[in-house]
């Protein structure tokens, strides 16, 4: 009977641990489907950056020309650089709020093969006076990364990014 309940138990946590890896793992979307899904769904003009030497296939640009949000999609070469350039966005966003040139939110998730970064505040850039409000967030899905930005914060803002962010998987 012991020896039942050990196997059923290992089985059990086995599918548990199986089930828990397949839904933490995103997996990065292709630049085509990108940039279908930003036509298509936002209406979005689209400019791809000509690439050579830069350690990235791909960077695609989509502006809305309705709701003043852009979208970036890089996709890398490798997997060191995509998790340093995330890596470099949260430390630039903590010295930002540390400096005072960032008063908002910061709220990173994810570990692994995929991250998530939301920014949600006022933030005075370099050689700038003034202060701008932005809703930004970027993920990272193993070499790919994308960011979404808005210059607004107001929750029409937040409900258009949060739900590129979902069109596109994440």
């Amino acid at each position: 009977m012991l020896k039942k309940m050990r196997r059923l138990l290992v089985v059990v946590l086995a599918l548990s641990m199986v089930l828990s890896l397949t839904a933490c793992s995103k997996k990065s979307i292709s630049a085509d489907d990108f940039i279908e899904i930003m036509e298509d769904e936002y209406d979005c003009e689209i400019v791809e950056i000509e690439l050579s030497g830069t350690g990235r296939e791909a960077i695609i640009n989509a502006r809305s020309t309705d709701d003043n949000f852009f979208v970036t999609y890089e996709y890398l070469e490798e997997l060191r650089p995509a998790e340093m350039n995330f890596d470099s966005q949260v430390r630039m966003y903590e010295n930002m709020k540390k400096s005072d040139d960032f008063d908002g939110t910061i709220k990173k998730s994810g570990s692994g093969n995929f991250e998530k970064l939301i920014i949600k505040g006022d933030v005075t850039f370099m050689g700038s006076d003034s202060e701008d409000e932005v809703y930004k967030v970027i993920i990272r899905s193993g070499k790919m990364i994308i960011t979404a930005t808005i210059y607004d914060t107001g929750n029409k803002a937040v409900r258009i990014i949060d739900g590129v962010i979902e069109t596109l998987g994440y």
